[in-house]
């Protein structure tokens, strides 16, 4: 899980939970290698709206290298939108929100519409980097920072406050699908294409005392732990794959494992 929190969404997808993605289930269908190569240009449409259904607008929307926003009514459109056509990857951000994301399979001469909600991004708490520290996320699950774990972006040592915005999403709640970012398909370590079940996800974003973004330094991991929620107790396996969303892929990426206890 080294650089896991580098990401603003992490997740587990598999049999077990979290809105990183807890963990996934074998593929029943014939093995596929990913492939993102071809690319198509069409209509690409769609809402965005806050956790209580509230439309947002201003929503910077992000195809490829066109960008629009929002209306008053959260609503966007863009005309002639290039991108993958097995993976294409739409993405939301406002301020005071984590990014939302949708990954569709593209068609040509149609209008393809998503439906992206924002979750709202409060800080969970904080910790000196020196010292490390243990973050309680209120929906769910823990972080647990050893010392001198966080470095800026660019790579440099950091010594003040880490601010930490983390929120667990349920995977029984009827909104996972569209707070979570993609869609429940990922890349396994063998760089073939898997259907995912998601016990679970969770997003996770670090910032210095004056809003600056940080991560995980190379080399250091810190210690998730989530809720397996009730609907999906009994079907959790003792270890399940651990999986991150890629935003150059598109995709959930596995990397690591999860362990029941």
């Amino acid at each position: 899980m080294k650089k896991i929190l580098q990401l603003l969404l992490v997740a587990l997808v598999t049999m077990i939970s979290s809105c990183k993605k807890n963990e996934v289930t074998t593929n029943p269908d014939p093995i596929v290698p990913f492939d993102n190569s071809k690319s198509i240009t069409t209509i690409v449409a769609g809402k965005v709206t806050a956790q209580d259904g509230t439309a947002l607008n201003n929503v910077e929307i992000t195809v490829g290298t066109t960008t629009t926003i929002t209306d008053a009514d959260g609503n966007f459109m863009i005309p002639k939108a290039t991108l993958s056509e097995k993976n294409g990857f739409i993405k939301a951000t406002k301020a005071g929100y984590f990014a939302g994301s949708r990954t569709i399979t593209a068609k040509e001469k149609v209008v393809n519409n998503v439906v992206i909600q924002l979750i709202k991004k409060t800080t969970s708490g904080d910790f000196t980097n020196a010292s490390g520290g243990t973050i309680t996320i209120a929906t769910g699950g823990s972080i647990v920072f050893p010392a001198n774990a966080v470095v800026t972006k660019s790579g440099a040592a950091y010594s003040g406050t880490v601010k930490v915005s983390a929120y667990f999403l349920d995977p029984s709640s009827e909104n996972c699908f569209k707070e979570m970012p993609g869609d429940l398909r990922g890349i396994n370590t063998s760089n073939n294409e898997q259907v995912l079940t998601s016990y679970g996800m969770m997003a996770v974003e670090l910032n210095g005392s004056n809003g600056e973004a940080l991560q995980l330094a190379t080399g250091k991991n810190a210690t998730l732990t989530f809720p397996i929620v009730t609907a999906t107790q009994s079907a959790a396996p003792a270890t399940i794959p651990l999986w991150f969303f890629d935003e150059t892929k598109g995709m959930w990426v596995e990397q690591g494992s999860a362990t029941k206890t």
